[in-house]
């Protein structure tokens, strides 16, 4: 209500910009959406959400078929999820880096297969250390 009342207020204010929480920490604004390519460090596809949406949320819209590999961290894990890819992008391999959990640690063969796959996302990784080097660590 206070925002209604005072016009100079609500112009100070983001309407599309929502509130998320992640590792105990609170943000609010907005999240970029990159699809890169691996070999140039190109983005190809992007889109900007609110911080509120989940990250697997826009993937599928993202993929386009001439996308033959998905490489993506252990928030895209989902059988409805890899259904979704599958059904809307054939042919698509889905690498998802895995993560071990309380009392049922990585096996040998996982970690090694997290560490192809991290070759690969941390060229992902670096398209956004760029954006907040060239921004001087600063938040846009």
């Amino acid at each position: 209500m206070e925002w209604k009342e005072n016009p100079n207020k609500l112009r100070q204010k983001d309407g599309d910009a929502r509130w998320t929480k992640k590792n105990g920490a609170t943000y609010y604004g907005y999240k970029n959406h990159v699809v890169v390519d691996q070999k140039s460090k190109l983005i190809t596809t992007y889109t900007v959400t609110d911080a509120s949406v989940h990250d697997s949320q826009p993937l599928v819209e993202m993929l386009s078929e001439k996308d033959r590999v998905l490489y993506a961290y252990c928030a895209y894990v989902g059988e409805q999820l890899h259904e979704k890819v599958q059904k809307e992008c054939k042919g698509i391999n889905i690498q998802v880096y895995e993560t071990g959990y309380r009392n049922k640690p990585l096996t040998a063969e996982a970690k090694a297969s997290n560490g192809e796959k991290c070759r690969v996302r941390a060229r992902v990784e670096h398209v956004f250390g760029q954006m907040k080097m060239s921004l001087a660590g600063t938040f846009c």
